[in-house]
């Protein structure tokens, strides 16, 4: 079984702090906030699943999340589907 990186362009509620930085509260998927518990590191890089920008691997719900903002402001999660 083999898994396929995806990404999911999600809607996000972001504070921005007086020094410009962009810190993600909330992933809003499906109409449900889920908050973010913690932002472990921030850095630029690409993404498995297609494009590059800043990537805040984070914590939601206890698990491990790869949030990308790309260059033109857009969100989106990295995410992975089984494939059989």
């Amino acid at each position: 079984m083999n898994t396929i990186p995806q990404k999911y362009y999600v809607d996000m509620i972001v504070r921005i702090c007086r020094d410009g930085r962009k810190v993600p509260m909330y992933v809003i998927w499906d109409n449900h906030a889920y908050k973010i518990d913690k932002i472990r590191s921030v850095r630029e890089t690409y993404s498995k699943a297609g494009g590059c920008g800043v990537r805040y691997e984070c914590i939601v719900f206890g698990k491990i999340r790869y949030i990308f903002l790309e260059r033109n402001d857009r969100w989106f999660i990295e995410s992975y589907i089984e494939q059989y």
